[in-house]
């Protein structure tokens, strides 16, 4: 039987942006998505978690139940280990696999579509700036 732990995903921005119940593989190792190019599987320590009040078993009596709770960086190698204070970063292959995923993505497109604002008010004040001297000289009555 595989057991079912509280995750909560950190973006980069430190906001938790996914949240959910995912099952521990093998190799203590958390299943959030296995195969393809998206494969990210952190490490589960024994101090990787916050213990935080729950219900009561019972409503009116009984102790207060605990559940625990695990944070991970976003495509971390491992969950945040709250004894140290280790909070892992992605591994460096990984960044440069995604790092070189953007490059190739960007090839052939254009950084710029369009003229910028600033060309067209240049260009504006340029042909009043012309009107203006042609008036002065005597070419243009207006």
């Amino acid at each position: 039987m595989t057991e079912t732990i509280k995750l909560f995903i950190i973006d980069k921005d430190l906001r938790i942006r996914e949240s959910g119940d995912y099952e521990i593989g093998d190799s203590d190792k958390v299943r959030i998505k296995s195969g393809g190019t998206e494969n990210w599987n952190p490490k589960v320590t024994e101090t990787s978690f916050v213990e935080k009040k729950s219900w009561k078993k019972y409503l009116l009596f009984g102790e207060r139940g605990w559940k625990r709770e695990y944070y991970v960086m976003r495509k971390g190698s491992k969950c945040i280990d709250f004894l140290t204070g280790d909070v892992p970063t992605p591994d460096s292959e990984q960044l440069k696999k995604a790092n070189l995923s953007l490059l190739a993505k960007e090839i052939g497109s254009e950084r710029e579509k369009g003229t910028p604002w600033y060309i067209w008010l240049t260009m504006f004040f340029q042909i009043l700036v012309f009107l203006l001297l042609l008036s002065i000289g005597g070419y243009l009555r207006l």
